[in-house]
């Protein structure tokens, strides 16, 4: 197979196995390297570019990790199909680029802004687990995690009806590590997952990166299509259901209690494990109670994942994952092969956060915090935006769903950061193009004063795209879908 010229700079700081891996990922986005083409074997680019064998096995499991390549066993590596529909490698890039550089309204960022950070008591517990354990933070901890944290935690879930005990609960680095860890542990390629349409642009990124084949089910302010999501159980046989059941992102909406029991009951018909994905659970400001789907499995069908990032600190990469007892084995097996552990002073200070009572101080402070965006967000929009946008309201949560006329959108999008505002497109978020077109705007990242001056902007940026003024709208119009 011919390769484009690969130049290996020896005198530069990057590794030469990551200037390898980019410039064949290069190679393979710009078609240049097309599907099915087998690769050079290791040895031989290894001979060709008077390198190390090291090297390119190096560089090939970078692409293997990205989903861009696969192993054949007994015939090589060879380039993997690529999507044609969704966000691509140029997509992906210019969109985080535009997240980076542009925004003084960002409506865009779902991490919570540094001021929520529990920066003193986490120092505090951290010099009272320094203290305490001395070198025995630093050492290799079980790869389940960390026994004491696992069993405070047990407590803190069975409050939301998940019997689940330290036995059966995983730490992870953090949700994206969750989803990971179970692609490792149940998916090889070439499986099928069904996940929502929308769904989290993370969990596509990471089942591409596995080789496994994503197919979709439409969902709504009153859950799933239930009649999609069986057809394409029974169509695509799939190993996995991947869904946010409560405050989903992108549209945050939440599946009533009926949605979740006609879950769970596909899922034990048709014998397919569930990957429930929970980030907001502790943001409810409807009332009422909202529990996560895995308090209703009564098979072990459901895998549950919990991330700590938007409550407490997105940089501490801490997070839980309930385990099915005939998995357990996969997962440990999985979760060692990526990390081993996770860093054990994370987990030790952790524990004792939850024991001295400060993780539920941190959850009602947050909650207060983010109920008033919330209802900030609700109010401005409200009188500014709708119509002519339409938006479900979600209940709770950091993200609002907002349904574009026409296709405007994109342009939508553009007039919004000429302006200094954010928002993502909905294309973001599917396999296929957004066919209704939709905008996602978060309060994450702002304070309500921002969240109104923001809204005004934006409401000025769809005037212009849209043709409507400000005082066109219709204050008191209105109607949340809760």
């Amino acid at each position: 197979m011919p390769l484009s010229p690969i130049l290996l700079d020896r005198q530069a700081g990057d590794h030469l196995y990551h200037q390898l891996f980019q410039q064949l990922r290069g190679q393979i986005a710009d078609g240049t390297l097309r599907a099915g083409e087998k690769l050079p074997t290791i040895r031989a680019l290894a001979e060709a570019l008077q390198v190390n064998t090291v090297t390119v096995v190096n560089a090939y499991r970078c692409l293997e990790e990205e989903g861009l390549i696969h192993k054949q066993v007994g015939s090589g590596s060879f380039v993997s199909p690529i999507r044609e529909s969704g966000p691509g490698l140029q997509e992906e890039a210019e969109l985080r680029q535009l997240n980076l550089t542009h925004g003084s309204y960002n409506f865009a960022s779902g991490t919570p802004t540094s001021d929520l950070f529990p920066v003193a008591r986490f120092k505090d517990v951290l010099n009272q687990v320094l203290d305490r354990d001395q070198g025995e933070a630093f050492g290799y901890h079980d790869p389940q995690g960390y026994y004491p944290l696992r069993q405070a935690i047990a407590e803190m879930i069975a409050a939301q009806g998940m019997a689940v005990g330290p036995e059966g609960l995983q730490i992870i680095s953090g949700a994206q590590q969750g989803i990971d860890i179970v692609s490792k542990a149940l998916l090889k390629y070439g499986d099928t997952v069904l996940v929502e349409a929308p769904t989290y642009a993370g969990a596509l990124a990471t089942f591409r990166s596995r080789g496994v084949r994503a197919e979709s089910f439409g969902i709504g302010p009153q859950g799933p299509d239930l009649n999609r999501l069986e057809a394409q159980i029974r169509k695509h046989r799939p190993r996995l259901i991947y869904m946010m059941p409560n405050f989903h992102n992108p549209t945050g909406w939440t599946y009533p209690e009926a949605a979740k029991a006609a879950v769970l009951s596909l899922s034990s018909r048709y014998g397919v494990t569930v990957l429930e994905d929970d980030y907001a659970s502790e943001l409810n400001f409807a009332g009422g109670t909202v529990l996560p789907l895995k308090a209703y499995d009564a098979e072990d069908r459901v895998i549950y994942i919990k991330s700590f990032s938007k409550i407490m600190m997105p940089g501490l990469r801490l997070g839980l994952m309930t385990i099915p007892p005939h998995l357990t084995e996969a997962i440990l097996s999985a979760k060692q092969s990526t990390d081993v552990s996770t860093f054990g002073l994370t987990q030790r200070a952790f524990q004792l956060f939850i024991e001295k009572g400060y993780w539920q101080q941190q959850v009602a402070a947050v909650r207060q915090v983010f109920q008033a965006r919330y209802e900030t967000f609700l109010r401005v929009s409200g009188e500014l935006l709708v119509p002519p946008l339409e938006l479900s309201a979600p209940g709770g949560g950091i993200h609002f769903w907002f349904r574009v006329p026409g296709s405007a959108a994109e342009a939508l999008v553009a007039e919004a950061a000429r302006r200094g505002v954010l928002v993502v497109p909905g294309d973001h978020f599917y396999l296929q193009p957004d066919a209704e077109k939709h905008l996602r705007l978060s309060t994450a990242s702002m304070d309500p004063q921002a969240i109104e001056k923001g809204l005004e902007l934006f409401a000025d940026a769809v005037g212009a795209v849209l043709g409507r003024s400000r005082t066109q709208s219709r204050p008191g119009a209105y109607m949340p879908i809760l």
